[in-house]
């Protein structure tokens, strides 16, 4: 078993309905299930924001509500784009490698941004560092995008 295998895996038993990524029939709703996992901890990264803003000053408030904003924004982008599978798994495409390669792309792709996300961390008051959060699950999202053209 691959590493990405085990990784959703262990994901999988965290998200209710996940079924995984190698059945045909259910790629759809597992790939639908990890983009609310996803969007689910974008909105625990926004409550523990809001948390912390005591101790924020005017300016830095101002510049973490624009952020906030910003991942409110990604977080309804992710949940809401489109499964774009039926056409990457069509029976009448004989070839194989090239689906497994994009789905392997894809998983690649969720799996970065569940590590971006699970890794930053708000309480050090780096607004900078949010700002590259926000950039990076951005470019993540067109990269998704690219990989389901």
């Amino acid at each position: 078993m691959s590493e990405i295998s085990k990784f959703f895996e262990r994901l999988g038993k965290l998200i209710p309905g996940y079924s995984g990524y190698s059945d045909r029939n259910s790629i759809r709703e597992s790939d639908y299930q990890m983009r609310l996992y996803l969007q689910k901890k974008i909105e625990a990264l926004l409550y523990q924001i809001d948390k912390s803003k005591s101790s924020f000053d005017d300016e830095t408030l101002l510049k973490i509500d624009t952020v906030q904003n910003n991942l409110r924004l990604f977080s309804v982008k992710i949940a809401n784009q489109s499964y774009g599978y039926s056409a990457m798994f069509d029976d009448k495409d004989s070839e194989t490698d090239i689906r497994e390669e994009k789905l392997n792309s894809l998983v690649n792709n969720d799996k970065e941004m569940i590590n971006i996300i699970e890794n930053i961390d708000v309480e050090t008051n780096d607004v900078d560092g949010l700002r590259s959060l926000e950039k990076n699950l951005e470019d993540i999202l067109i990269k998704r995008k690219e990989i389901l053209r």
